[in-house]
């Protein structure tokens, strides 16, 4: 055998050799650590689901019929009865003879206290004012004087002159009102209705401004002081 190739052949075996010896020095140590590595690391727990259901709605309990009838009620157990009353020995009271009793007591009767009669209640010492007897009035005295009256006036009453009056020769009722006293003094004239004509107004106004007007009557306007009297004064123009 060449010994040129034995020598090779040995060369390979042993370069073999070397690799396979530092691959088992490697692989071996690295194999372990991941080992380990893996032993150390948390198994991995699976994601947890949760799903919802609806409770179900309770089911009717069947009622037997038992249950369904009306229990009866139950009755009071009945109360003890009561023995009946023992009839107790009824006591004679000893009578006592008529010759012995004692004489009844007689009330004592006093004279009735008759009561203190009720005193007059006293009028103050003042005396009360009688009122005034009421006024009768008398519609004839009043019915004549206001006849008299109006006449007095209506023979004073005269159509105004002058010129104007001459050219207007005016018509007309004035409306007056006069208030007397009891003594027949003009206390205030107003007029109440014009008639049209300030002429004629301002001459009814002169006249009863100027008259001297009669007293009342004793029996006329009884209980008055003042009266007011009401008078119509009608002109006319004159003719010719």
């Amino acid at each position: 055998m060449n010994p040129d190739l034995l020598y090779d052949y040995r060369r390979q075996v042993s370069v073999a050799l070397t690799a396979c010896l530092l691959a088992s020095a490697i692989v071996l140590p690295m194999q372990s650590l991941m080992r380990k590595h893996r032993d150390s690391e948390p198994p991995k727990q699976p994601p947890l689901t949760v799903e919802l259901v609806a409770p179900e709605p309770p089911k009717p309990v069947p009622q037997t019929v038992a249950e369904a009838r009306p229990q009866p009620q139950e009755k009071p157990p009945p109360s003890p009865r009561q023995p009946p009353p023992v009839a107790q020995p009824v006591r004679q009271e000893a009578v006592v003879p008529a010759e012995t009793a004692p004489a009844p007591v007689q009330a004592e009767t006093r004279p009735a206290v008759a009561a203190p009669a009720a005193k007059p209640v006293e009028s103050p010492a003042h005396e009360v004012p009688q009122a005034p007897p009421p006024v009768v009035a008398n519609l004839q005295a009043d019915q004549r004087y206001e006849a008299v009256l109006r006449n007095y006036i209506e023979s004073r009453k005269s159509y105004p002159t002058g010129r104007q009056v001459a050219l207007e020769k005016p018509e007309g009722t004035a409306h007056m009102c006069l208030r007397l006293n009891r003594k027949g003094s003009l206390i205030e004239a107003s007029m109440q209705g014009s008639s049209g004509s300030g002429l004629l107004d301002q001459a009814a106004r002169r006249l009863l401004a100027g008259l001297s007007y009669p007293p009342f009557e004793e029996m006329a306007f009884r209980g008055q002081d003042e009266h007011e009297f009401c008078v119509h004064l009608k002109y006319e123009a004159p003719q010719g």
